[in-house]
């Protein structure tokens, strides 16, 4: 199963949560994740929790103008995480620049385990 969407973040700020009110933010079982990330501009940051246990903190994105979903090995930093079934996935993405507003296009790809 896979989901991809775009989203803006304004300058200086934050979404807690991208997963927020999706089928993906509690695992319905157990599963293998794996997730993808392209920015349009350079600026952001991403951090990955587990049951609120950091996972990856401050990942940067492949950025590519183009605005494009993820599509390759490079767009992928968190590969073949193994999830229990139960848990709250929660993905926070940061915009670090003081005036520049940045898409974001993520993928979730989940296979039960």
């Amino acid at each position: 199963m896979t989901i991809q969407k775009t989203v803006t973040l304004a300058a200086a700020t934050a979404i807690d949560n991208l997963l927020a009110g999706s089928i993906y933010e509690w695992m319905q079982s157990d599963a293998i994740l794996n997730l993808g990330f392209v920015a349009d501009d350079v600026g952001l940051v991403i951090s990955f929790f587990i049951n609120g246990e950091m996972i990856a903190e401050d990942l940067i994105p492949t950025v590519d103008t183009t605005a494009r979903a993820p599509r390759t090995n490079e767009d992928y930093p968190i590969t073949d995480e193994p999830i229990l079934g139960g848990s709250k996935l929660t993905v926070k993405v940061r915009n670090t620049t003081a005036a520049t507003s940045i898409d974001i296009t993520y993928a979730v790809n989940i296979t039960p385990a």
